[in-house]
């Protein structure tokens, strides 16, 4: 009797320009396999601008790096990085280690979710939808955070 192995790919990418063509949208992830795969240990949201000119190889991208590799906490780097005439390098514009206590994990951290987004809204909406439960995520926690130090503004009055 032979046994057969699934292999499961546990790294994909989603790609898409705007409709000039000068700036291209991607969205990368790594499955966590302590997770049975279903869960995304890392997280990539890339807006890239493209050369002027296809020939000049310069260009500018703003990079969000996600890691979820621990289920309590989300790790967030977020940088621009650049190659061109005036010099190549890149800056960090932000780290974030956020704890969250998630009832249930967030749905762009779920490999099949996140899929099924991408697939009928598209990367750009995808991108810009997962940023947007961010920020309502850290919100939430703040807010939560807040009344438990006592300091929500209704308990004020």
């Amino acid at each position: 009797m032979v046994e057969e192995q699934t292999q499961i790919q546990t790294q994909k990418e989603f790609s898409e320009f705007d409709e000039k063509k000068k700036i291209k949208y991607t969205i990368e992830y790594e499955l966590n396999e302590e997770y049975d795969y279903e869960l995304v240990k890392h997280l990539m949201i890339e807006k890239r601008y493209l050369p002027l000119w296809p020939t000049a190889g310069n260009y500018a991208k703003i990079v969000w790096k996600i890691d979820y590799s621990d289920p309590t906490t989300i790790r967030i780097s977020i940088y621009e990085a650049r190659e061109s005439w005036f010099g190549t390098g890149s800056s960090g514009i932000a780290e974030i280690d956020a704890n969250f206590f998630f009832e249930e994990d967030p749905w762009f951290l779920k490999a099949e979710e996140l899929e099924e987004h991408i697939e009928k809204f598209g990367v750009k909406e995808t991108a810009k939808d997962i940023l947007d439960s961010l920020l309502d995520y850290f919100r939430d926690s703040l807010m939560l955070e807040k009344e438990t130090l006592g300091l929500s503004e209704e308990e004020e009055k």
